[in-house]
């Protein structure tokens, strides 16, 4: 019994040690539109793959409101923090625009490479490829965008006490009761 929960405690520690690996996958062809999540736990260990968009089963979910923003405000500097400790591994992002209009295809490409320059000077990624192939014969959109994401689990553990507070600040608060200000 005390070697199964000494195994118990060891796997445990390793677990909260070790990285957890979050590799989001967005891949898209015109209307088609494929979300993918990896999860790798435990030194690769455990690997776990889900499907997010198209969603495999249709649940009806009940929606989030402004309100439940508005609540997270007390809590920001808090997520922030938690937030810088998460690091961003790889940023992959390969796309091919195309329209028969050189303005609008010039156009978006500018777009687009603007996006990348603010991308590049707000992250501080280990490996970074943001490339955009326009064409002028055609009328489509296809690409593909890889986010390697690469923390510690114990930062899930922290973030437990500020959902809880939210939480119970959105069951106190009736409507009408908080003061709401431009």
């Amino acid at each position: 019994m005390k070697y199964i929960s000494l195994c118990f405690l060891l796997i445990l520690i390793v677990l909260l040690i070790s990285y957890c690996h979050f590799i989001f996958s967005i891949d898209f062809n015109n209307k088609k539109v494929l979300i993918k999540l990896k999860i790798k736990i435990m030194f690769n260990f455990i690997k776990i793959n889900i499907q997010l968009y198209p969603p495999k089963k249709n649940n009806k979910k009940k929606k989030g409101s402004l309100k439940d923003i508005k609540l997270l405000k007390r809590e920001l500097s808090n997520i922030v923090d938690l937030i810088k400790k998460i690091k961003i591994v790889k940023l992959y992002s390969d796309i091919y625009f195309s329209n028969l209009n050189p303005y609008i295809t010039t156009y978006i490409c500018a777009l687009i490479n603007i996006i990348y320059g603010n991308i590049i000077n707000i992250l501080n990624c280990e490996k970074l490829y943001l490339n955009i192939t326009p064409k002028f014969t055609e009328n489509n959109i296809k690409g593909s965008i890889t986010i390697h994401i690469k923390f510690r689990p114990i930062i899930m553990f922290k973030l437990i006490p500020i959902l809880i507070r939210t939480i119970i600040l959105k069951y106190r608060t009736k409507e009408g009761e908080e003061v709401d200000s431009n």
